[in-house]
């Protein structure tokens, strides 16, 4: 019966050890980007218009060609600025690819060209300090 006590007693304690250390090395591993693994950024902005009228609620998107791509929505005015991801705001410093979409999940219709979103044409360098990079998109 004692050894069934212990094998019981060992079993609890190295339960309880996995519990108490489990969440930490999850979070370690979840802990995503630290500062120093995010590659060079500058800040980004700037106003989409379509045919000379602000797009409102477009996504705008900078893919370069390495790395995550930075990402921003339209407000009522046109304009935008990206987030590199949670808390980083900006874009990789180098060229990119740009999106400009209006599609949504409610709405799938795309309401301009594809030359700008799915077959885009559009390229941009960003550079060190502030980007203000405007986009007058044209419906023809």
């Amino acid at each position: 019966m004692r050894t069934l006590y212990s094998s019981a007693m060992l079993y609890f304690l190295a339960m309880l050890y996995c519990l108490a250390i489990a969440p930490g090395f999850i979070l370690l591993l979840a802990g995503g980007c630290s500062r120093s693994d995010l590659p060079s950024l500058a800040p980004v902005s700037g106003t989409v218009t379509l045919d000379g009228k602000p797009l409102k609620q477009a996504s705008v998107t900078f893919r370069p060609a390495k790395n995550r791509a930075s990402r921003g929505r339209t407000d009522d005015e046109g304009h935008y600025e990206l987030l590199y991801s949670p808390g980083n705001r900006g874009a990789k410093i180098g060229n990119h690819t740009i999106i400009i979409s209006v599609r949504t999940e409610l709405d799938p219709a795309e309401r301009i060209p594809a030359k700008y979103n799915s077959q885009t044409t559009l390229t941009h360098e960003v550079k060190e300090g502030k980007n203000v990079i405007d986009f007058d998109l044209k419906s023809s």
